[in-house]
């Protein structure tokens, strides 16, 4: 088989971990420096994705700021009704939001509509997307886009991060994912092929490698011998 490709969406903050046998092209637009500039947020990043090798796997990052409910805080000071209509609205009214929440919602709206688009565009035999246990990306995903997934649970602390983090991957595989709430020391790590301690983060927003690497070492176990030899 050729090496796996991988696209890797809204990953610009960090490095994607380096995996034998696997090619990642990272997109966003965040501080990072192991990354393709790309906004994702638009139809026109379609086709600048198609100037690359179609992807085998396609991992997202959506931003969460406007869907998990640690973002929201008091509903109470973005909409007069009751319930978590502050993300289903389809247009707006004067007392939902300030322009600051108004454009950090548009933009969750618009990355949760593009990554679903993009997936359904390109169709990779695997695909996954990371937001936070609480977040209702997923159901405005399926809700709107038709993207029907798997809700696979898992904890940032079990890879090897310094704090808990409840996690959601949502994606058309099932998926073994640890979800453990106390720190795992002996994680294996897939990139050397023995068994270290992953590097641990204390911010919640960058995605464990080890996440990443488990994921990919599913997929390779798993899924992709399962592959028609042409596809493969």
């Amino acid at each position: 088989m050729d090496e796996i490709i991988v696209f890797a969406l809204f990953q610009s903050n960090s490095k994607f971990p380096d995996i034998p046998g696997v090619k990642v092209f990272s997109f966003g637009i965040g501080s990072g420096t192991h990354h393709i500039s790309l906004d994702l947020s638009t139809y026109e990043c379609i086709a600048e994705l198609e100037k690359y090798p179609n992807p085998e796997v396609i991992i997202a990052h959506p931003p969460c700021e406007s869907w998990v409910r640690v973002s929201i805080g008091n509903v109470s000071k973005f909409t007069k009704d009751s319930g978590l209509n502050l993300h289903w609205r389809n247009k707006w009214t004067p007392f939902d939001f300030t322009a600051q929440l108004k454009k950090t919602r548009e933009n969750g709206c618009n990355t949760a509509m593009m990554t679903a688009k993009i997936i359904q565009h390109f169709k990779p035999y695997l695909w996954c997307i990371e937001n936070g246990a609480s977040s209702l990306i997923f159901s405005y995903m399926n809700k709107h886009f038709g993207l029907s997934g798997i809700l696979n649970k898992c904890n940032y602390v079990s890879y090897g991060a310094s704090v808990k983090k409840p996690t959601i991957i949502y994606s058309n595989k099932s998926l073994m994912l640890r979800n453990f709430n106390k720190p795992n020391s002996d994680i294996v790590c897939w990139v050397r092929g023995s068994r270290r301690k992953e590097q641990h983060s204390s911010l919640r927003s960058h995605v464990p490698s080890g996440l990443h690497i488990d994921i990919l070492r599913q997929y390779k176990t798993m899924f992709r011998k399962r592959l028609p030899p042409e596809t493969a």
